[in-house]
C-alpha cells in the first residue's frame, strides 16, 4: 500500500502546486516479499488502486487523487515513473 500511496500523494502534490509543477517518484516493480503488483488509476473515479495475489484472493488498496485530469499511461505503473501538471492535467509517463 506504500507504492500506491507514495504515488498518489505525488500525483496530488503536482495537481496542488500548479500549472508547470513536476515530480519524479520510483516506485519498485514487486512488493517487499517479491509479489507482483498491479496500479491501475479510475480517472472519473479520483481512485489510485494497487492489487496483488495473497495466497488465493486478489487484495485491493484504493486511494483517493484530488483530480480527474490525468492522462498518460493509466496502469501498469512501476519503476521511475515522471509527473508533470499541464494546464491542470496531471501527465504520468512511466
Amino acid at each position: 500500500m506504500e507504492f500506491s500511496e507514495r504515488l498518489a500523494y505525488g500525483i496530488n502534490n503536482v495537481y496542488l502546486a500548479g500549472e508547470g509543477a513536476s515530480a519524479d517518484i520510483v516506485i519498485p516493480s514487486t512488493l517487499i516479499d517479491n509479489t507482483n503488483y498491479s496500479i491501475a488509476i479510475y480517472p472519473s473515479q479520483h481512485i489510485l488502486e494497487i492489487s496483488w495475489k495473497a495466497s488465493q484472493d486478489v487484495e485491493r488498496h484504493q486511494v483517493q487523487l484530488l483530480s480527474a485530469g490525468l492522462a498518460g499511461k493509466l496502469s501498469g505503473i512501476y519503476g521511475s515513473v515522471g509527473l508533470s501538471n499541464v494546464n491542470g492535467t496531471i501527465i504520468i509517463t512511466n
